[in-house]
């Protein structure tokens, strides 16, 4: 029995000092540069468990072991009270009981150190009770009830030397240390007392089966080839260490606490699905429904966050301006460190997407603003066009009708009706940019009449369209530039009898239109043809904003004619950026 008690208790004092050693490099980890009295406490605990252990293994009464355990354990009971006092909502003349408290201590734990006497160790147990009580006064639910307990073992070790009196302490620190994690540090706490003590038990189970195998197997064996056997023994035990932690850690992610995915499965499940959306409030609704999967809880992602009424939910910022929130009321697992970790890592890529999103957005809206811009200068060049081609037009169609009322009388009424046409397309079509081709080919018919008028015969024009092509929509008023240009600058220098044709085809999904002329041709003079006139320049510069590459004008300079092409797209409808 005793030795069971013996064993039992030196695999509490190594899980506690496991314990304090694993959650004092997690705060270390996680606020490097923060010492609360927690912290402190924390790490006075894991020297006071690594020491005693030592000494228990050892066998030693003196040396540098127990001299460091007696001060680690004389300073554990004033920072029991450094972290009550901390949490005390008033509590007037903390800091004098505090150095007082410490100061007792370190005589207390120095005394011991040098000559250990049983009145020593009696003041050291009523120290511990007088803390005990001023603790008991300053503590609230359940911590009353345990430092009740911590006084009363305390007072009953004065009294009788039972080893459950006085190993008691101990253990009763070791229950504060797991109530005020799970209050003050419940997401450390799981991962410490769950992961951390299952891997820590599963290893001692196999060191001690390992021993009892060794004792029990070889027993004629010398001290040091049974030292040999142990190193050999233990060598796969901790080379297999890491995967045996992270086995254990999956099965317990996967049996008891029900995680779907692990760490780095979420991340790349939450970036392939965020890639396919495109608004913000997809991004929202994505996000809340992937974090509810993967946490298995109600999850929420958005832009401002409102207060949450329970203080167990997890709330993460995401830069920029948003954040995620898990709530914990309908969750049968508590939050572990990992989840918030997890979570933590998840805002990352959420707020990564956001600010793509933004920019996507912001570049949307600029390249929408400039399309706008270049619809509005092409509509202004279009209209400026208009005001340019009206007023000589008109003047010079009204010339040759007044030569025509006395004389060709017919021919002056047939030329006013022409002419007609032509103002009133102009007009309808003043504020759209796409006609029919049918219609683009009436008006252009309508125009080469009047011309015709003008020039009292020495003008001939063709029009010729494939009937498929009629139905199909081009830019407004995009051949006349191409007529006008032709007469001004081709029938008009010569003398001889003036053609114009004009020949509209279809080549598969392309539609050719293409305007001839038997003037002398484009002068051959530095420079594109392009910069020496507004009428190409505009055909040229209203296809590259609607069609970009898949648009284009060009021109040819052939011993009997000059002809200008227009090469488009055929569609039916107009493209949806116009």
């Amino acid at each position: 029995m005793t030795t069971l008690l013996e064993l039992f208790s030196l695999t509490i004092f190594a899980f506690g000092a496991a314990a304090f050693l694993l959650l004092a490099l997690s705060y270390w980890q996680r606020q490097p540069r923060r010492l609360t009295p927690f912290r402190l406490f924390t790490l006075v605990c894991t020297a006071s468990f690594l020491t005693s252990l030592i000494t228990s293994i050892t066998v030693a009464d003196t040396g540098l072991w127990p001299t460091l355990h007696a001060f680690a354990t004389g300073l554990i009971p004033p920072l029991l009270l450094h972290v009550m006092a901390a949490e005390a909502l008033s509590f007037h003349g903390r800091r004098l009981l505090l150095i007082a408290a410490y100061a007792a201590a370190v005589a207390i734990a120095a005394a011991r150190a040098y000559q250990p006497t049983d009145a020593l160790d009696s003041l050291a147990t009523v120290f511990v009770a007088a803390i005990a009580a001023i603790c008991l006064a300053l503590g609230r639910g359940v911590y009353r009830t345990l430092f009740a307990a911590l006084f009363l073992c305390s007072a009953a070790a004065l009294a009788t030397e039972h080893p459950l009196f006085t190993a008691a302490p101990d253990y009763l620190i070791l229950l504060f240390f797991a109530l005020h994690l799970y209050h003050a540090e419940r997401l450390v706490f799981f991962d410490v007392f769950l992961k951390g003590g299952a891997y820590f038990a599963t290893g001692l189970i196999l060191l001690t089966a390992g021993h009892l195998l060794r004792n029990t197997l070889l027993p004629a064996l010398s001290d040091w080839e049974r030292i040999w056997f142990s190193v050999l023994l233990l060598m796969p035990a901790w080379l297999l260490a890491p995967l045996l932690h992270r086995i254990l850690q999956n099965w317990i992610d996967r049996r008891i606490l029900h995680r779907r995915y692990r760490p780095a499965e979420a991340e790349k499940l939450l970036a392939q699905r965020l890639n396919t959306v495109t608004t913000a409030a997809q991004l929202h609704a994505e996000a809340s429904k992937l974090l509810t999967e993967i946490f298995d809880c109600p999850a929420l992602a958005g832009d401002s966050p409102a207060p949450s009424p329970n203080p167990e939910d997890i709330d993460i910022a995401v830069v920029p301006d948003g954040f995620v929130r898990l709530h914990a009321g309908s969750r049968s697992v508590p939050f572990l460190s990992e989840d918030h970790l997890l979570l933590q890592s998840l805002a990352v890529i959420l707020g990564n997407h956001r600010h793509a999103l933004q920019l996507r957005q912001l570049r949307d809206e600029q390249r929408a603003r400039e399309q706008q811009l270049e619809t509005l200068t092409t509509q202004a060049e279009l209209r400026a066009l208009r005001a340019q081609i009206n007023p000589h037009f008109l003047f010079n169609a009204l010339n040759a009708v007044a030569a025509c009322v006395r004389s060709r009388p017919d021919i002056a009424d047939d030329t006013l009706m022409q002419l007609a046409d032509v103002f009133r397309y102009t007009l309808r079509r003043s504020e759209t940019e796409w006609v029919r081709l049918g219609d683009e080919l009436h008006f252009i018919k309508a125009y080469l009449a009047v011309e015709q008028t003008r020039f009292h015969g020495r003008l001939q024009t063709v029009v010729e369209a494939d009937p498929e092509a009629l139905s199909l929509s081009i830019p407004a008023m995009l051949i006349q530039p191409l007529i006008e240009n032709a007469i001004k600058h081709g029938t008009a220098q010569t003398s001889a009898q003036g053609s114009i044709h004009v020949t509209v085809s279809l080549a598969g999904p392309c539609l050719w239109i293409t305007v001839s002329d038997n003037g002398p041709g484009f002068a051959d003079l530095p420079g594109s043809p392009l910069h020496r006139g507004y009428g190409l320049r505009n055909v040229a510069e209203r296809l590259r904003l609607h069609y970009g590459a898949n648009g284009s004008l060009s021109w040819q300079n052939e011993p009997q004619w000059t002809t200008v092409r227009i090469h488009l797209p055929a569609q039916a409808q107009p493209p949806c950026a116009s």
